[in-house]
């Protein structure tokens, strides 16, 4: 989990998107992927993928909730998605490297989180790097932005479901992405244990001890575990 490093301090987010225990929606909505297929792909439809894709990419702060779950969700359709590049990869393990040192520079972090986003648009843990660097670096209109972006992509996945069993389970792209909610939440990562049931799979993250009494939370991962099983053999 990048957002565990010191050197952010009190600015790691706990998303105060309500004002009481009451954080999940009541009216999430499991994630359909063949439909989310159809509405990206017709040229007509207000979700056509290279479309909203552009205006994500210009940080358009006027996507909604909406466009989120197609381009969250959309992006695992696309051919250049490999899960595991934000585990592997050289730019990757540079960030977090980079990250140990006890003097950094804030540019610096734009800079190398930039590397990883090229490579995974919907990198939450860069994202949310690059929104707390421009706050350091005294940028608040580019820090705004991005943080914009930042708690679009966690409510994306807060809206897929409540976590609490397989069923309702959070529907996520990456591991990183499952520590990226515990951070949202101000969670500490206690245990993580992958399960298979009727045949398909979730990670179950348990965390420590806190006032909310949340001992675990479900995932369901089946929109890349098989992917990424794939491409780590490639790699053997």
């Amino acid at each position: 989990m990048f957002l565990k490093y010191g050197i952010f301090g009190t600015i790691l987010l706990i998303l105060i998107v309500v004002t009481n225990n009451k954080i999940f929606p009541n009216n999430y909505e499991k994630v359909n992927i063949e439909t989310i297929k159809s509405e990206i792909s017709d040229e007509k439809s207000i979700y056509f993928y290279p479309e909203l894709f552009a205006r994500y990419s210009a940080n358009d702060t006027n996507l909604h909730l909406d466009d989120y779950r197609r381009l969250y969700y959309g992006h695992s359709l696309q051919p250049y998605f490999n899960p595991s590049l934000t585990q592997l990869h050289d730019s990757v393990i540079a960030l977090r490297k980079y990250l140990y040192q006890k003097e950094i520079s804030f540019e610096r972090v734009i800079e190398l989180a930039g590397f990883v986003l090229r490579l995974d648009p919907f990198f939450i843990d860069g994202v949310h790097l690059t929104a707390l660097s421009y706050d350091k670096t005294g940028k608040p209109e580019q820090a705004s932005l991005w943080m914009d972006k930042y708690i679009k992509l966690i409510k994306t996945i807060w809206a897929s479901g409540n976590g609490k069993t397989p069923e309702t389970a959070f529907t996520v792209l990456s591991v990183s992405d499952e520590y990226a909610i515990l951070d949202a939440l101000g969670l500490e990562f206690k245990e993580q244990k992958l399960v298979e049931i009727n045949g398909k799979f979730y990670d179950i993250l348990y965390v420590n001890e806190n006032d909310r009494g949340y001992e675990q939370f479900y995932f369901d991962i089946n929109l890349f575990y098989e992917k990424s099983l794939i491409n780590n053999q490639d790699k053997r």
